[in-house]
């Protein structure tokens, strides 16, 4: 796969024989852009199944944030002084608000700086 730094070694497609084809089989467990930019050049003999259309990354920040948390929550040396709700709901809502908004703004900026 080229066109994606460091994914070549890790992108191994399963390939299956028939007589008259080769396919080969790519199965990537989120959008990312780097894999679908790969693919542009192949349009025209690959085809993407979406096996949802929900994508909620809100989801998968609140997922990594939460086991960052913890994992500090565990390790920080004082944790018995820590509050036993800590981190709470809407520390945590707030904190994927925050890592949504960053996202949104180096994406605006980059694409501005295209312009």
């Amino acid at each position: 796969m080229s066109g994606v730094s460091g994914t070549e070694s890790r992108c191994k497609a399963p390939q299956f024989y028939t007589q008259e084809y080769k396919w080969e089989i790519f199965v990537a467990s989120r959008p990312q852009q780097a894999i679908r930019i790969s693919f542009d050049d192949l349009l025209h003999i690959s085809t993407r199944i979406a096996l949802s259309d929900e994508y909620k990354v809100a989801n998968d920040i609140r997922r990594f944030l939460e086991d960052k948390l913890a994992v500090m929550r565990y390790s920080y040396p004082r944790k018995v002084f820590m509050l036993l709700d800590w981190p709470s709901d809407e520390d945590v809502n707030e904190l994927v608000l925050l890592v949504i908004w960053s996202i949104e703004s180096v994406d605006a900026l980059t694409r501005r700086s295209r312009r």
